[in-house]
């Protein structure tokens, strides 16, 4: 509650199960709750700021994200079966990855993990590979948000969907203005 992360690294992150810049919440079963604090200028393989693992929970309340990187989820890395994070009035902005998913990286590698996004602000994040602002793999949901000025190499400037099985892609009341997508999608890709 009230915390401030400001230049953390993970330097010898080698699997999807290690990252988390500032908080690596990978424990089974993990309740983790952030509230009211700010992640800035953090780093890892996975998840600049936050890396959510294995059927662990991370509830985001009122905080914000800036200038975090990594190699998946610049900002938010959540994956593995059951990985839930749940995000409420956030903003992620400037946050980079080598690979997919600038803000957020949900599902990975193992087609799992539930993103729930409400009343949240996605902007001016970059992705050198798909997602400029959202990667996505596993189950979203994305309610009362802006996705604007994201950029992607390949494809999904705003959004990108994956091919992941059982997926369930939910938007709602959601505007994506201005992103831009090297090859396909530039707002969203499904």
């Amino acid at each position: 509650f009230g915390s401030t992360f400001t230049g953390n690294q993970v330097t010898n992150a080698t699997t999807i199960f290690n990252g988390g810049g500032a908080i690596d919440n990978a424990g089974s079963n993990s309740q983790l709750s952030v509230v009211n604090s700010a992640f800035t200028g953090n780093s890892a393989r996975n998840g600049g700021a936050i890396n959510n693992f294995n059927a662990s929970d991370a509830n985001i309340t009122n905080s914000t994200f800036t200038n975090n990187s990594a190699t998946d989820g610049g900002a938010i890395h959540n994956a593995g079966s059951g990985a839930t994070i749940n995000l409420f009035s956030g903003t992620l902005s400037g946050n980079t990855a080598t690979s997919d998913g600038g803000a957020i990286s949900n599902g990975g590698t193992s087609n799992t993990g539930i993103a729930n996004i409400y009343n949240s602000t996605i902007s001016n994040n970059t992705a050198n590979s798909d997602g400029g602002g959202i990667s996505t793999l596993g189950l979203i949901t994305i309610e009362n948000s802006v996705v604007d000025n994201n950029d992607a190499t390949s494809s999904g400037g705003g959004i990108f969907v994956g091919s992941g099985s059982n997926q369930t892609v939910t938007i709602t009341n959601v505007e994506i203005s201005n992103n831009f997508a090297g090859t396909r999608g530039g707002g969203l890709f499904y």
